[in-house]
């Protein structure tokens, strides 16, 4: 017997777009709480929102439930009650448009209580659906202000994750209309940009929604408010070859980014030149970069965490020279286990280090006995972008406003610097 066809976003809508207006109101409150709650949570919100069940009375248990359990059987909701993910966005952007809106998110959140004792531990984004509803709430109501205080808190209740990869599990996957996203504060636009360009450029997979945006904002990057997205772009014109898109940015560190040290603009210049071919050229930027870099965080054992870092171990490889496997071990040893998307890129680069050395089981050792041993899978959220140097660390809290964010955000994104310490960043 065939296996049952997935049922697509599209058939969801249409299911939709058949319910009641009782129906319809369930299922939107179930989109805007998102996590699974009892049925005696979900009453006190229904009741909270002053509307009537479908005979016209207020809501009581048995209504709720029958509305539920139908909802349930469209496979609207899932077998917990909850809302499927899939159906967060289109709901919720019906819902904050919608006339009765604001009276609806009154009602979630106040049924559910902010914060609350935290454990001591670490614990994933997910477990904790108050931070996240507040973020996605935000993100619906264009609320630029409480949006990096909101992805800041995600980032400090989560030691190994960031605000960034809460945003890559809720929205990597979701279709964004460009108008839509384009009437968003510039901090909550650049925000889902980036999590959509770093999920290709470290998953390889393009998401259906990803040209469109990139063809607005490449458009629209010189455009006063919207700078840090040509910086955001940056990355994306090495690999697809821009070169000179690529170093007319770069031109452009020493004019628009007064405060970037040099050793950022001698790193990707480096990328420049090694996709052109000048290895030696690329090699001397590389290692100033670096050595320069080391100076400025105060430390002896540190890397470049994303594509500028492979890019400079596959310069060193280039040359073809065995005297300089040292240097690229000594490299590899400054990454961070786990410390960005782009580890398996690392992980190769041992193994194809260790097969120069010694062969085939000098290959098979690598994944055994180097410091790039457990790869870590792309989450859909910022690789680089979401590092920010210890240089600019004292200054990236929330105090500074989104526009701060921005800054220090556009300046990791370019360059694919490594965090001081495993865990959350101040940024996105």
């Amino acid at each position: 017997m065939a296996p049952p066809k997935a049922v697509t976003l599209d058939q969801l809508l249409q299911r939709v777009a058949t319910l009641t207006a009782a129906e319809r109101l369930v299922l939107r409150l179930k989109a805007l709480v998102g996590s699974a709650t009892t049925k005696v949570e979900f009453m006190t919100v229904i009741s909270a929102t002053g509307t009537r069940g479908p005979d016209g009375r207020a809501w009581g248990h048995s209504t709720v439930s029958a509305v539920l359990d139908r909802l349930v059987s469209l496979g609207l909701l899932d077998g917990d009650f909850s809302c499927p993910v899939r159906l967060w966005h289109p709901l919720a952007v019906e819902t904050f448009a919608a006339p009765d809106g604001p009276a609806l998110l009154k009602a979630v959140l106040g049924a559910f209580s902010v914060g609350g004792r935290r454990p001591y531990y670490s614990y994933p984004p997910e477990s904790d659906g108050s931070v996240l509803r507040r973020l996605r709430h935000a993100i619906y109501a264009n609320d630029g202000d409480a949006f990096p205080q909101l992805v800041e808190a995600c980032s400090n209740d989560y030691r190994q994750t960031r605000g960034s990869y809460s945003l890559g599990r809720l929205f990597s996957d979701t279709f964004l209309d460009v108008p839509w996203l384009a009437s968003r504060a510039v901090v909550i636009q650049y925000s889902f940009f980036a999590t959509k360009l770093e999920h290709f450029l470290t998953g390889g997979q393009a998401p259906a929604d990803l040209a469109a945006l990139i063809e607005h904002y490449r458009a629209r990057e010189e455009e006063p408010g919207l700078a840090p997205f040509k910086w955001l772009l940056l990355n994306s014109d090495l690999l697809a070859g821009r070169i000179a898109a690529a170093r007319r940015k770069i031109d452009a560190f020493s004019v628009e980014m007064v405060d970037t040290p040099e050793s950022s603009r001698l790193l990707i210049l480096g990328s420049v030149n090694f996709i052109e071919g000048r290895n030696d050229e690329a090699l001397g930027q590389f290692r100033l970069a670096l050595k320069l870099y080391k100076k400025e965080i105060g430390k002896r054992k540190v890397f470049f965490h994303g594509s500028n870092g492979l890019f400079f171990l596959l310069a060193l490889i280039r040359a073809n020279d065995p005297e300089l496997y040292p240097e690229v071990q000594a490299n590899l040893e400054g990454v961070t286990p786990g410390g960005s998307p782009f580890y398996s890129g690392f992980q190769a680069i041992q193994a194809l280090l260790w097969l120069l050395q010694g062969g085939a089981e000098g290959a098979g050792a690598a994944s055994r006995t180097s410091p790039c041993r457990q790869p870590r899978a792309a989450v859909g959220g910022l690789p680089d972008s979401g590092r920010v140097s210890d240089r600019s660390r004292s200054g990236g809290k929330t105090a500074q406003g989104h526009h701060g964010v921005l800054r220090h955000h556009q300046r990791a994104s370019a360059l694919g610097r490594p965090h001081s310490r495993r865990g959350p960043g101040t940024n996105f």
